[in-house]
């Protein structure tokens, strides 16, 4: 009989810690079963993830992980957010608890509630996971814990991101610069449209797609009406398809103001797209090789971005090498393997 390993998450979205539990539900070895424990949300409409393997709520708390957990019994749960990981380590179980956190909040870094309650939890988890070392800026953190954190970055199925990239998309039209990721505060979107703004007034044909959702929807739509350049950028919303909007872009500007890993940078790359990010948390292990794409200010972004617009040669520059990227993050199978370790 395999071995259940329940993977937990507070959120009803489809980015990159969701991507990241189902990849490894998918490549398990026979002797474990994975379930992936979450909200109703956008994952609802994503197709070609298997019913199977979801186990869906209206709300993830501690009253519905309880009741799984007494249902399931499984051998190892995997929280994969802060709540979720708090919320495990109350339960009265002896399931092994894995606590994995992929983004890197700006109140982790200080000495507060959030952290406080976090690190009062960690004495119940077996290994604490992080998508890059960044945690180790954390000094009370790391003298209390750092023995049992490991960093562990994400994994991209490189044949799936190169296959979907070639899918038709209806509606995809002139993509010059593309944004992916949720709306919301920590992505800045706002902030990916004053830049937009601000390439528009010296490139005034210049194409941008907005692709993604979130609670900053209707201030985006508002912000872009407010500065009359609707019709030069355009809203998708929600897609599980992001590589076929990324194979028709020049460009990707990434205006987050902390990232955990930054898997749309490590996709794009692989469909060879110049990617501009701030470099922030997981972005600044990706670009190690190749710091081109970062950017410090807004007047950096205008004037890489218009660069890459005005010569494709010189957008070559700004790339890492796609050998480089499959060699560090597209190896499932041994990123696979440091999980099962961890479980063992």
């Amino acid at each position: 009989m395999s071995k259940i390993i329940l993977h937990v998450l507070c959120s009803g979205n489809y980015s990159g810690a969701e991507k990241m539990a189902l990849q490894l539900i998918d490549n398990y070895p026979d002797e474990y079963t994975g379930v992936y424990f979450a909200e109703h949300g956008v994952i609802d409409s994503v197709e070609h993830i298997s019913r199977e393997k979801l186990c869906l709520v209206e709300k993830v708390n501690y009253r519905e992980l309880f009741k799984i957990v007494k249902k399931l019994k499984p051998a190892v749960i995997h929280a994969h957010d802060f709540r979720a990981s708090i919320f495990a380590s109350m339960l009265p179980t002896r399931s092994k608890i894995v606590s994995q956190i992929h983004q890197n909040p700006h109140w982790f870094f200080g000495f507060n509630l959030l952290v406080l309650s976090y690190i009062l939890s960690c004495i119940r988890y077996s290994k604490i996971i992080f998508v890059g070392n960044w945690y180790t800026k954390n000094k009370w953190f790391n003298k209390l814990f750092g023995f049992k954190s490991v960093t562990i970055e994400n994994c991209v199925a490189a044949d799936i991101v190169e296959i979907s990239a070639k899918l038709n998309v209806q509606d995809i039209g002139e993509v010059d610069v593309l944004y992916v990721g949720r709306l919301s505060k920590e992505k800045d979107p706002i902030r990916f449209i004053n830049i937009a703004n601000q390439v528009l007034e010296e490139r005034a044909l210049t194409k941008f797609l907005i692709v993604g959702d979130g609670d900053m929807k209707n201030e985006c739509i508002d912000f872009v009406n407010e500065l009359n350049i609707g019709d030069s950028v355009r809203f998708i919303g929600f897609s599980d398809n992001p590589y076929a909007y990324i194979s028709c872009a020049k460009l990707l500007i990434n205006t987050s103001k902390f990232e955990g890993f930054g898997l749309v940078a490590v996709e794009s790359l692989l469909l060879e797209k110049p990617f501009l990010s701030q470099g922030v948390g997981g972005l600044a292990s990706i670009f190690s090789t190749n710091r081109k794409g970062i950017c410090y200010s807004d007047e950096e972004y205008v004037k890489k971005c218009i660069d890459i617009l005005s010569n494709q040669t010189s957008a070559q520059k700004y790339l890492v090498e796609k050998t480089v990227i499959k060699e560090k993050f597209c190896n499932i199978r041994l990123w696979v393997n440091q999980f099962l370790i961890l479980y063992r």
